[in-house]
C-alpha cells in the first residue's frame, strides 16, 4: 500500500512539474519586485507619501500573500496525495484566504479614495489618520471572514478504486456537520467576492468617465492654441522683417549694440526660452545704454513683446500633461483590471470543487496540469504591480535605475 501510494504521488507531481516551475517564477519574481517597490517607497520616495501612501501598504501585503501562497501551492503539487497534516493544511489555507482578501479589499479602499481625489476633489478627504484606520479595519475584516477555514479545510482522505490505493489530500472537509455550513461559508466568501469586483468596477468607470473628458478637454484646447499660434505668426507687423529671427535687430547706428548671431539665439530659446528672455531682456539694457533713446524705446518694446510670444508659444506647443493624480488613477486601473482577470477562474474552480468533492482526483492527467494554473493564476495579481509601476510611474521608473547603474534607460 504505501509503494502503491507513492507511486500514485509520484505519477501526480511529475505532470504538475510545469506548474510548480511556473509557482517558482511567481515567488522570484514577486519578493524581489514587491521588495523594491517597499524599498523605493518607503526610502527614496518620500517628498509624496502622503499621495503615495497605500503603495508601499499594498506591496507588502502582496509580498506576504506571494510568498505564503507559492509555497502553500507548491506543497500540494509536491504532495497531491500524500498532504496528511491536518493542522499546515487548515494554517495555510487559512493564511492564504487573509492574505488574498486583504488585497482584494485594499484595492477597494484605494479605488473609493482615488474616486474621491478625482471626481470629488473639493470634498473631505481621507488623511494620514483615517488612511491608518483603513488599513487596521481590513486587516479585522479579513481575519473575521477566515477563521472558519479551521473548520471548513483540512486534510482528507481520497481513494484510487484502481488499485484500492488510500491517500491524503489538503481541500475542504465537511467535518461532523452536515454539507449546508460549508456552503453557507462559501457563498458568504463569493458574495464578498462579488461585492468587491462589483465596487472596483463603478468606481473605476466613475474616474475613467472623468478622466476621459479631461483628456479631451486638454486636446481641444491644444488644437485651439494650435490654432491660435497660426494665426499670431500669419499676420506679422509690416515693419518687423527680420524680427522673427532673432530678439533685436541690426540698429544701423555707430553707438549701437553688436549685433546677435540669429541661430545661437534660436537654439537658446528652444533649450530655455525663460532664461534666454530675461538674457535678451539684459542686452537690450546694455544696447539702450549707447544707442538713442528713440531706438532704445522701440528695441525693448519689440524685445518685451517678442519675448511674451516666445513664453507663450513654448507653453502652448507643450501642451497639458498628464497630472501625476490622473497618472497614479491610471495605474490602479490597471491594477485593478488584472485583479478581476486573475481572480475569476479562481472563484469559478473554487464553486465547482465545491459541488464536486473529487474533482481534482477525478481529473485525467492531461486536464490537471492547466487546472491547476488556472487555480493559482490569482498570485500573478500579487508579482505584477511592481512591472506596472515601472512602466507607467516615471519617478519609480527612475529610481530603479538608480539602483541599478548598469542598467540603461
Amino acid at each position: 500500500m504505501a509503494n502503491q501510494l507513492e507511486d500514485w504521488n509520484d505519477e501526480l507531481s511529475q505532470i504538475l512539474v510545469p506548474d510548480s516551475v511556473i509557482l517558482m517564477i511567481y515567488l522570484v519574481v514577486g519578493v524581489l519586485g514587491n521588495s523594491i517597490v517597499i524599498y523605493i517607497h518607503t526610502v527614496r520616495l518620500q517628498s509624496n507619501r502622503e499621495e503615495r501612501f497605500f503603495i508601499p501598504v499594498l506591496a507588502v501585503v502582496d509580498l506576504i500573500s506571494c510568498v505564503v501562497s507559492t509555497a502553500f501551492s507548491f506543497s500540494i503539487n509536491m504532495l497531491p496525495v500524500k498532504y496528511n497534516n491536518d493542522s499546515a493544511c487548515k494554517i495555510m489555507f487559512f493564511l492564504n484566504m487573509t492574505c488574498s482578501l486583504m488585497a482584494a479589499l485594499m484595492l477597494v479602499v484605494i479605488a473609493m479614495h482615488r474616486h474621491r481625489k478625482i471626481c470629488k476633489p473639493f470634498s473631505k478627504q481621507l488623511n494620514m489618520f483615517w488612511k491608518k484606520i483603513a488599513i487596521v479595519c481590513i486587516a479585522g475584516v479579513s481575519l473575521v471572514i477566515s477563521w472558519p477555514c479551521f473548520l471548513f479545510y483540512g486534510s482528507k482522505e481520497v481513494y484510487k478504486e484502481e488499485s484500492l490505493t488510500i491517500g491524503y489530500r489538503c481541500t475542504n472537509v465537511r467535518g461532523p456537520w452536515s454539507t449546508v455550513q460549508p456552503l453557507v461559508f462559501k457563498a458568504a466568501v463569493m458574495l464578498l467576492v462579488a461585492f468587491i469586483l462589483v465596487s472596483l468596477v463603478v468606481f473605476y468607470v466613475l474616474i475613467g468617465i472623468v478622466v476621459f473628458r479631461q483628456m479631451r478637454f486638454h486636446k481641444k484646447q491644444g488644437i485651439a492654441y494650435g490654432a491660435s499660434d497660426d494665426r499670431s505668426q500669419n499676420t506679422k507687423s509690416p515693419n518687423s522683417n527680420s524680427g522673427d529671427s532673432s530678439y533685436v535687430t541690426e540698429v544701423p547706428d555707430k553707438n549701437s549694440a553688436p549685433k546677435i548671431d540669429t541661430q545661437k539665439s534660436s537654439e537658446a530659446d528652444i533649450s530655455s526660452p525663460i532664461d534666454n528672455n530675461a538674457k535678451s531682456l539684459n542686452m537690450v539694457s546694455d544696447s539702450d545704454q549707447k544707442s538713442s533713446s528713440n531706438i532704445g524705446h522701440n528695441q525693448r518694446r519689440s524685445t518685451t513683446c517678442k519675448s511674451a510670444l516666445t513664453i507663450d508659444h513654448t507653453t502652448r506647443n507643450t501642451g497639458p500633461s498628464m497630472t501625476p493624480g490622473v497618472r497614479l488613477s491610471l495605474i490602479f486601473m490597471l491594477i485593478t483590471l488584472v485583479f478581476i482577470v486573475c481572480y475569476v477562474p479562481k472563484v469559478g474552480l473554487m464553486i465547482y470543487e465545491s459541488r464536486n468533492e473529487n474533482f481534482w482526483i477525478e481529473l485525467p492527467p492531461s486536464e490537471l496540469s492547466g487546472f491547476r494554473f488556472l487555480y493559482t493564476a490569482f498570485i500573478i495579481n500579487n508579482i505584477v504591480n511592481p512591472i506596472i509601476y515601472g512602466f507607467l510611474d516615471r519617478r519609480f521608473r527612475d529610481e530603479v535605475y538608480g539602483l541599478c547603474p548598469c542598467v540603461k534607460k
